[in-house]
C-alpha cells in the first residue's frame, strides 16, 4: 500500500489563485455589459433620470419677490399742468400707494412771482376800470368822442 499524498501548499495556492482569477474575470465582465448598457441608453437622449410621481390637486401656492418699476399703461397716466408758476407745498401720497380716480395727489401754492404778477394785472385792471369810467362820463357829457 502506498501513502496517501496529501496536495502540497504550493498546489493550494496555485488553486486558490486561479478560482481568483476566473471569478474576477467573470465579475468584470458582467460589469463592462452592464456599462455599455447604460452608454448606449444615454446615446439615446436621456439627460438625467426621472421619477415618476402621482399627481394630486390642489391650490398653488407661493410669493413672489422683485424688484423694478411699474410703469402706467398707455393712456392710463395724465399730467397736470397749472396754467401759471407755482409751488409744490406737500405731495399727499407715496410711491406705490394705490389711489382712486379724483384723489388729490399733491397741494400747490402760487409762486412770489406769479403773485407779484397777479397783484400788477388788478391794479392795471383798476386802472384801466377807473380810466373807462371817465371816458364814458366825458362822452356823456359830450367832451369827447368816438376819436379818442
Amino acid at each position: 500500500m502506498t501513502p496517501s499524498r496529501r496536495p502540497g501548499p504550493v498546489v493550494v495556492a496555485t488553486a486558490c489563485t486561479l478560482a481568483a482569477l476566473l471569478l474576477g474575470y467573470t465579475w468584470g465582465h458582467a460589469r463592462g455589459k452592464a456599462a455599455q448598457a447604460s452608454e448606449g441608453h444615454e446615446a439615446e437622449g436621456a439627460v438625467a433620470p426621472v421619477k415618476v410621481a402621482a399627481m394630486e390637486q390642489g391650490k398653488l401656492e407661493g410669493r413672489l419677490a422683485a424688484l423694478g418699476t411699474i410703469v402706467a399703461a398707455p393712456g392710463a397716466s395724465q399730467t397736470l399742468a397749472v396754467a401759471y408758476e407755482c409751488r409744490v407745498i406737500s405731495i399727499l401720497v407715496s410711491e406705490g400707494q394705490a389711489v382712486a380716480s379724483g384723489t388729490p395727489l399733491a397741494s400747490v401754492t402760487d409762486s412770489p412771482d406769479a403773485l407779484l404778477s397777479l397783484q400788477q394785472a388788478r391794479i392795471d385792471a383798476t386802472a384801466a376800470q377807473a380810466q373807462l369810467t371817465q371816458t364814458q362820463s366825458r362822452y356823456d357829457l359830450k367832451l369827447a368822442d368816438h376819436a379818442l
